[in-house]
């Protein structure tokens, strides 16, 4: 009776090993925003409007994880425009944009990984 109670245990232990072994793995690598800045340029500098203007948001602060994406939104006093950045090289990503008119314009960052939705805001004087 002590030897099945002993391979009892002994099956049971192994299984248990088996299952926690299957829902283990890394959580997915995740931005820390209480960290995180970012330095926007724009090429030309100033932007000019009626040209394209290419942009080059930077991060620091923070891991970037692979699946890191970013939307740019450009806002003025009436209206409000989005565009899909392209990642660069680590934490790099560019966009390009023409500005209609002269004036200040609100950039909106929007970073995501797999869990979060950061924002971060700069302001572009367009000539």
């Amino acid at each position: 009776m002590n030897m099945k109670k002993g391979i009892s245990i002994l099956v049971l232990s192994i299984f248990v090993l088996g299952l926690s072994a299957c829902s283990g793995g890394d959580s997915p690598a995740t931005i820390d925003p209480s960290n995180l800045e970012v330095t926007l340029t724009t090429k030309p500098t100033p932007p000019t409007a009626g040209a394209e203007t290419e942009f080059l948001a930077t991060f620091s602060g923070s891991k970037m994880p692979d699946s890191a994406s970013l939307t740019f939104e450009i806002r003025s006093a009436d209206t409000s425009k989005q565009f899909y950045a392209k990642r660069t090289e680590g934490s790099a990503f560019t966009g390009s944009f023409q500005f209609e008119a002269p004036g200040t314009y609100e950039v909106f960052l929007h970073l995501y990984d797999d869990v979060n939705h950061i924002t971060k805001m700069k302001k572009v004087e367009v000539q």
